[in-house]
């Protein structure tokens, strides 16, 4: 079997994470050679990223930096991760992947989409996923499930304006319009999440494993 990268995207509360670990799951009782990852937070260098970016602080981190903070977490996960677990011929599975930042950097923050894509071409040395599944919502539904969470599993971009969840929303649909490199399935989060994840595993039946 060939090894392949499946990245999940979609914006905070669209249920994402929750689709990653039942395929995650789906695949692991198969027998199915898989690993499941995430960004920021793929590794151990990572899991401090993944602090930096999503604490909330005053002030808020310069676009910039929170840029370049992301990308490093990317090398390290392409390097460290994805491309040793695609060469055994497992199946990556990972919560966010480039869409993200176009999404969040390019729309939410207003960073050149040239220069995220020179840099995101930097940090995975060119490997791109195979398959990318975005579980798209309206930005209102998603943040009334924000709401009901605990005021500690809210990052500092589920505390950002519906303004801001909406550009980012827009970055993801851009991301799978001009996406030109791999296969990307959009899914309507709005359905009950098994559904969702029987749509899931009929599309992985027929295209990834």
């Amino acid at each position: 079997m060939l090894g392949k990268w499946v990245t999940f995207e979609g914006i905070g509360g669209c249920g994402k994470g929750t689709q990653v670990d039942l395929i995650y799951n789906w695949l692991y009782q198969r027998d199915i050679p898989v690993i499941k990852t995430l960004e920021p937070g793929g590794t151990n260098f990572g899991k401090e990223i993944r602090k930096l970016v999503k604490e909330p602080r005053a002030p808020k981190l310069n676009s910039f930096s929170e840029l370049m903070l992301f990308q490093s977490d990317r090398h390290e996960t392409v390097k460290q991760v994805v491309q040793p677990c695609i060469k055994k011929g497992m199946i990556v599975i990972s919560d966010r992947g480039p869409f993200g930042t176009i999404a969040y950097q390019g729309f939410g923050r207003g960073v050149s989409l040239g220069l995220i894509e020179t840099l995101t071409e930097e940090a995975t040395e060119g490997s791109k996923p195979d398959f990318t599944f975005l579980i798209d919502i309206d930005p209102t539904v998603a943040q009334k499930r924000i709401n009901l969470r605990n005021e500690e599993e809210q990052d500092q971009f589920d505390l950002e304006k519906i303004e801001f969840q909406q550009k980012v929303r827009e970055g993801f649909l851009y991301a799978a319009e001009h996406n030109k490199s791999h296969k990307v399935f959009i899914l309507n989060g709005e359905q009950p999440k098994d559904e969702i994840h029987k749509q899931i595993v009929n599309l992985f039946e027929k295209y990834i494993i």
